[in-house]
């Protein structure tokens, strides 16, 4: 049971596409931040699934001069499906490193960034790690450097209005960096990422939800739907102060993707010095 799983997870993973390098949930405002996520996939049909089998993302966010930020994020990935031939495994994720121009609160904000390919080979912490969020599974891919430059409209809530909100376009590169021939892909592909969130910032309770989507611009012979996934997501954060444990909620959209992983739960932690 373990093994088919195993085997029709790992063939969907190759009509599946990356999106976004760093959580929609990362605090927007001008000051520093680290966002701690552990993410809990739940596997469809899969009752062999051990704890650990989670997927850990630390991201830190901090401000250069009055407009600019550097982002950087650490991705972990362990899978734990019972005994047999596929046991427990983990392994470090490509770890992201980016740039955010931001010159007001509200209005547009880019960023460009890379994800370094340190993913090791291993097959349970990959797709541990690949099905834990849509958003980030270029995390956990080896042998690929991921290039990315994203537009956003973000607008920043206020005393007036506690809603904020921020429209993304996010053109995505992967390159190959293997080239003995193994290697996830034969070819360099690009994607483009698109999506939204919505969320309510009160001074104890910050909660919202999003929409996220990417396409396979270079995925010859598939149409739209064939070629694209799609992701919503709920979060919420608690407490008032520098210190704010969180809750994350994942649902896949597509039969390509949830006929393999139901959904996806964490929990978070934001810390604001």
């Amino acid at each position: 049971m373990v093994r088919r799983f195993l085997l029709l997870a790992a063939c969907l993973v190759l009509v599946a596409v990356p999106a976004s390098a760093q959580s929609i949930w990362l605090d927007r405002e001008h000051r520093p931040s680290v966002l701690g996520e552990v993410l809990f996939p739940s596997f469809d049909g899969e009752d062999s699934t051990e704890f650990p089998t989670w997927t850990w993302f630390i991201t830190g966010r901090f401000p250069v001069a009055t407009s600019g930020a550097i982002v950087i994020e650490a991705p972990y990935a362990h899978g734990d499906f019972g005994d047999g031939e596929f046991s427990a495994d983990g392994s470090i994720g490509n770890p992201y490193i980016g740039y955010e121009y931001r010159p007001h609160p509200s209005g547009l904000l880019l960023e460009a960034g890379a994800r370094m390919p340190l993913m090791e080979e291993e097959l349970i912490p990959f797709l541990t790690g690949y099905f834990s969020d849509v958003d980030r599974q270029d995390a956990f891919v080896p042998d690929q450097l991921t290039l990315r430059l994203g537009l956003h409209y973000h607008h920043a809530a206020s005393a007036d209005s506690r809603v904020s909100w921020d429209l993304r376009f996010v053109p995505t590169g992967w390159v190959v960096t293997d080239d003995d021939g193994d290697s996830f892909l034969e070819d360099s592909e690009l994607f483009f990422g698109y999506g939204g969130t919505v969320r309510y910032e009160g001074d104890a309770v910050r909660v919202g939800g999003g929409l996220g989507g990417r396409w396979n611009a270079t995925n010859d012979g598939a149409d739209f739907g064939e070629a694209s996934f799609h992701q919503f997501d709920l979060a919420a954060d608690f407490l008032r102060g520098s210190v704010r444990p969180g809750l994350q909620l994942k649902l896949p959209l597509d039969d390509g993707l949830s006929n393999v992983v139901d959904m996806s739960w964490g929990v978070t932690l934001t810390v604001l010095p």
